[in-house]
């Protein structure tokens, strides 16, 4: 670490003087650049006969439908990698359906004189487990995070139903949203259980609906809002415990029936990918949403996937699959190692179910941020230093670094060591990006900012610097640094 900190300091000793032009705020609309599909593998889930649907992915595992008459209705699970395919144990005149998959366990819909949920290890083996037994029991769509099962539950009537979240280790059951009449229905989890997102305030089974999402708080409570969106009725929501992905109705004035919108799941900023026609069926892994993309209007959908931190569209059926009639109800996978597996379902002649594989490049980026010095008096400044090391494997590129400037402090000037810093004018406040192009594996780059203090005699500043890139980071958690100075109470000594 010689010669980054020689460096961090000769940074520290040049910045001063850099006058940058005003930053643009940020825009609710993303246009995306599309590229073409990273190469891959295409596979068809069990190429036999019968009607394949709703299939859902978790790492090389696929659960679905499978529907061979007008009565045997089972639930498969596929292997991606051995291409090994075989069926849920079924019940005794029951019909599996609507199952979703988490590791090795799949959850599923049991119908018959009424309609359970029920668990399936594959690696234990046996018989399925019927979840929170209730007799008469109306139960659908449910999903699974870790240790934590929610689903739609019809309690009274098909007019109402609320969204339970059933805990795995204590098995107790929790109504996560509002009460019945309101119809609460299509819910999704995030895959370590801890958030829940539905549609909710339904009028009817088909809307318009508003996104509600509950969050698990430490103590095990579940604590429940609605989402604030910009658009009309919302529908189809997904969440990786990060953002919140959903199909949203436009706002007056805006062309298409329906666009693909994402939001941090702590609230923010609406995002909605600026594309014409008609965008459903979001589903989201890590920071890629798949989506059903139908660009003219005539009901014929693709499959697409969205990179919310390149911003890069990939249209994977249009490049891997050109020809067939309409791809819905897809779902994506990715892994730490930046292996992405997206599954859909189309229909020729009977319904079919289609994989695609391929892997992102993955660098691991860290960054630190250093503040000198530790206490200053208000009219002084603070020199703050970022060191951005990409811990590999493969050359980090495109690489971004944002820091938004605290309170009470304005800037005089921002320096990196490759590449080009842009953000508020010299003694404005707001937020200095910093566009540091590539960086090779077990390299790094240096960025120096410097701030005035202009208030605050007797608080702390805190300042966060946030890192990301193209690639597919692995380890997010090293992401952002932060640093912490004391603005002293006591009057400036001469």
């Amino acid at each position: 670490m010689t010669q980054p900190r020689r460096i961090l300091w000769f940074t520290f000793s040049a910045i001063a003087l850099l006058l940058l032009p005003n930053g643009a705020a940020a825009q609710n609309y993303v246009t995306p650049v599309v590229k073409p599909t990273p190469p891959g593998q295409l596979i068809v889930v069990n190429n036999g006969p019968g009607s394949h649907t709703d299939p859902h992915v978790h790492g090389d595992l696929v659960s679905y439908t499978d529907q061979q008459n007008n009565t045997a209705i089972t639930v498969r699970y596929f292997n991606l990698t051995t291409h090994t395919d075989a069926m849920v144990p079924p019940g005794y005149g029951s019909l599996d359906f609507l199952s979703d998959v988490r590791g090795t366990t799949i959850v599923f819909t049991r119908s018959g004189s009424s309609s359970p949920i029920f668990a399936f290890d594959i690696a234990a083996g046996g018989q399925p487990v019927e979840i929170a037994p209730q007799p008469g029991s109306f139960r659908s769509g449910a999903q699974i995070g870790d240790q934590t099962i929610v689903w739609q539950d019809f309690a009274t009537s098909s007019s109402s139903s609320s969204i339970v979240a059933y805990d795995r280790t204590t098995g107790a059951t929790t109504v996560v949203s509002a009460s019945p009449p309101e119809l609460n229905q299509n819910p999704g989890i995030s895959p370590d259980g801890s958030t829940v997102v539905w549609e909710g305030d339904c009028a009817n089974v088909t809307g318009p609906c508003s996104i509600w999402k509950a969050i698990r708080s430490s103590a095990g409570t579940w604590n429940s809002q609605q989402l604030v969106s910009q658009a009309g009725g919302q529908s189809h929501p997904d969440t990786d415990g990060t953002i919140i992905a959903y199909s949203s109705a436009p706002p007056d004035g805006i062309g298409g029936t329906g666009h693909l919108a994402w939001q941090p799941v702590a609230g923010g900023t609406e995002q909605v990918l600026n594309l014409p026609g008609s965008a459903i069926d979001a589903s989201v892994s890590g920071r890629l949403i798949a989506f059903a993309y139908d660009s003219t209007g005539a009901g014929v959908y693709q499959v697409a996937v969205y990179d919310t931190a390149a911003n890069v569209l990939y249209n994977v059926t249009g490049d891997v699959l050109p020809t067939g009639n309409r791809r819905t109800l897809n779902d994506i996978s990715v892994t730490p190692d930046g292996k992405v597996r997206v599954v859909w379902q189309v229909y020729e002649n009977d319904f079919h179910l289609y994989a695609y594989t391929f892997n992102l490049p993955v660098a691991d980026l860290a960054i630190q941020k250093f503040g000198f010095p530790n206490t200053v008096h208000v009219g002084q400044d603070i020199a703050y230093g970022l060191l951005v090391h990409n811990l590999g494997p493969n050359t980090a590129n495109d690489v971004l670094v944002t820091d938004s400037l605290p309170a009470n402090t304005v800037l005089v000037g921002a320096r990196p060591s490759q590449g080009s810093c842009t953000g508020p004018a010299a003694g404005s406040g707001g937020t200095v990006t910093c566009n540091l192009g590539n960086i090779v594996k077990r390299g790094y780059a240096i960025v120096g900012i410097a701030v005035k203090v202009t208030g605050g005699a007797g608080t702390t500043i805190t300042n966060t610097a946030t890192v990301g890139a193209s690639n597919f980071d692995p380890n997010p958690s090293n992401n952002s640094a932060s640093v912490s100075t004391t603005v002293s109470a006591s009057s400036r000594e001469d």
